[in-house]
């Protein structure tokens, strides 16, 4: 089963004509605007309730280290999803420690399995906790449906340097500014911040490494053989555990599209392709198709849709 769909919001669009540079580029965040659900709320939850019946051991892993961190997402997480959508989550009636979604009409026990698996049920954001072990930020709990072609059985256990080990530039350039910022994380100095690659396939979990496509192998028109993927990501300490949860809310649309969004966004999506680092343009897949996708997003006047 896949998730795939048009619901990008305008405002996280990507793509400014710059070459893509890894940076952390974090902004304030409102806690109000934490989580964030959408028309395809329902898909995307029951789209993780299959992998988490068929795959549970490649999205869901858990270190001792993360358990009360785990449990602080969770009651965090309900606190808020109560408070901030009460047409669609209640507490159950005949027991506090279950939560009911109204649009799915299910009932989900809190103590149902490890609170970080549980927590991830509720939304359509992937959770990850870091922990603060030895000096460095260590992934010890995550339920991740929806990767990005990683995969977390490669990441549990690791520090933040070991994660983005093949990120092109990352260890020079913010390495050490990432591991700060963790430091520096506060609960009530939440931040935001946005991610975003443009890849050949919908389907929102995809934990293969990037393929080197070249442009015949691409069905149909690129509008609609590719596709922006974005990542909404949220950074958050929490205040019992001193862990820090990392969210991903991942968006998708097909890349035809993006001119109904953004006047100009085709151009701007083409000038950032072409001035992209080797590099990067490696790591992110897009060497086989690069060329011919700028050379068609400037000769296209009306882009699919």
């Amino acid at each position: 089963m896949s998730a795939p769909g048009h619901h990008l919001p305008a405002a996280y669009l990507p793509a400014d004509g710059r070459p893509v540079r890894v940076s952390i580029g974090t902004r304030p965040m409102d806690l109000h605007d934490w989580i964030e659900i959408d028309h395809l709320r329902v898909v995307e939850l029951d789209h993780k309730d299959e992998l988490l019946r068929e795959r549970h051991d490649e999205v869901v892993a858990t270190m001792p280290r993360g358990d009360d961190g785990s449990q602080e997402v969770l009651e965090l997480l309900v606190e808020h999803l109560l408070a901030r959508f009460p047409d669609v989550y209640a507490r159950d009636g005949h027991s506090r420690a279950a939560i009911v979604d109204r649009q799915r009409d299910v009932t989900v026990a809190l103590d149902s399995g490890h609170p970080i698996d549980v927590a991830g049920r509720l939304v359509q954001e992937d959770l990850c906790l870091m922990s603060h072990v030895d000096g460095a930020w260590i992934l010890t709990a995550a339920s991740l449906c929806f990767p990005s072609r990683w995969r977390l059985s490669d990441k549990i256990g690791r520090d933040l340097r070991a994660i983005h080990g093949p990120v092109p530039f990352y260890e020079e350039r913010i390495g050490a500014p990432v591991d700060t910022a963790f430091d520096r994380l506060r609960p009530e100095t939440p931040v935001w911040r946005i991610n975003w690659t443009i890849l050949d396939d919908p389907e929102l979990f995809q934990p293969d490494s990037a393929t080197r496509r070249e442009p015949h192998e691409l069905v149909g028109d690129f509008g609609t053989a590719l596709h922006v993927r974005v990542e909404r990501q949220t950074l958050r300490a929490l205040p019992r555990s001193g862990d820090v949860l990392f969210t991903i809310r991942t968006y998708t649309c097909p890349l035809g599209h993006v001119e109904s969004m953004r006047a100009g966004a085709l151009a701007q999506f083409a000038d950032t392709l072409e001035a992209t680092a080797q590099p990067t343009t490696d790591y992110k897949g897009w060497a086989g198709w690069r060329d011919a996708v700028v050379a068609w997003a400037r000769s296209e006047r009306s882009p699919s849709g």
